[in-house]
């Protein structure tokens, strides 16, 4: 995740000082990950380098074109509805489990060990099992759909951190898809045919969202930001479209302050859903394959005050015109 220079202080202080700063990243943005390595003074200062954003924009751009005819339009925008939650919490292998302990299936559970030198790997956990090292130097596991894969993110190298990589839990055989971008935060489809995810650029750009087919790993990117904030996105139910917002303004210590939501195919087609440039709308999940609900804010010196919303969209059929016909 991008951190402001606020946000990246604190990380900092975690990490040179405390040398444990679980306490600490509480505090930060939803999807900071839970599980952070400890870091030695010089790893620390090689990290920095990946954290510290360049020359920063105020003016978001996006390095596709906007789709000309989007598949929905948005018939209700409201107060969230009584009841409603986002349809992956229904389901224990896809919602985010952000722990370190992450359930199964068949009594199953993927869990994040760390060694004495705090690096961390995953172990497959059963009852009456010993526990069997799934892959080396990775965290936050994400089970696939039906349980079969998980994929994670693993260190490479100081340079390249936090990598996607996707395990076979039965042989234990792993592939780590090439990506222009770090995978900081990441999200099987609902079919398990696809995994979504989003972060810095390995080229020097600050943030891309990425996906990759699977098994097929055909990766394809689906937006980019010229500024240092992340994409905060959800999966639609049929595993055809992602909900994403887009920051359109930063204060100046790069704290997003506007924000829009838009949808976006997995060929890259895109859609507008919202035009707030006021606003702050961050964080949408679909509660059905018509529904999204997120979060809005209205930014102030105090602080923001989130309050819960949803959006109803209803298909649109485009039919062709007719040129001519009978005389």
């Amino acid at each position: 995740m991008a951190l402001s220079h606020r946000e990246l202080l604190r990380v900092i202080t975690a990490m040179m000082i405390a040398n444990s700063p679980s306490a600490l990243l509480r505090g930060l943005p939803r999807g900071t990950a839970r599980v952070w390595p400890r870091f030695s003074l010089p790893q620390t200062l090689s990290l920095l380098l990946l954290l510290v954003p360049g020359t920063a924009s105020c003016s978001p751009t996006s390095r596709i074109d906007d789709s000309t005819s989007c598949p929905f339009r948005v018939v209700r925008e409201g107060p969230a509805r009584n009841g409603d939650v986002p349809f992956i919490e229904r389901d224990s292998l896809l919602r985010d489990p952000e722990r370190n302990t992450v359930p199964g299936p068949r009594g199953l559970r993927a869990v994040v060990h760390s060694d004495a030198a705090h690096h961390p790997s995953i172990f497959l956990e059963a009852d009456r099992r010993p526990p069997r090292l799934l892959r080396a130097r990775a965290s936050r596991p994400r089970w696939s759909p039906r349980g079969r894969y998980i994929a994670c993110m693993v260190g490479h190298s100081l340079q390249r951190p936090w990598e996607l990589s996707v395990v076979d839990v039965a042989s234990g055989r792993h592939w780590d898809p090439e990506a222009p971008c770090h995978a900081m935060n990441y999200a099987w489809s609902p079919k398990g045919d696809a995994i979504a995810f989003e972060g810095p650029g390995h080229a020097g750009q600050h943030r891309l969202l990425c996906v990759v087919t699977w098994p097929g790993l055909r990766l394809t990117v689906l937006d980019s930001l010229p500024v240092s904030t992340n994409f905060h996105f959800s999966w639609s139910p049929d595993s055809r479209w992602l909900v994403t917002d887009r920051a359109t303004r930063l204060d100046s210590e790069e704290d997003v302050n506007a924000s829009d939501l838009w949808l976006v195919s997995r060929d890259g087609r895109r859609c507008q859903l919202t035009n707030t440039p006021d606003l702050v709308e961050t964080e949408p999940h679909w509660v059905n394959d018509r529904r999204i609900q997120f979060l809005r804010a209205h930014p102030t010196d105090d602080g923001a005050d989130e309050e819960s919303r949803s959006l109803d969209l209803l298909p649109v059929v485009h039919r062709p015109s007719r040129i001519g016909g009978p005389l």
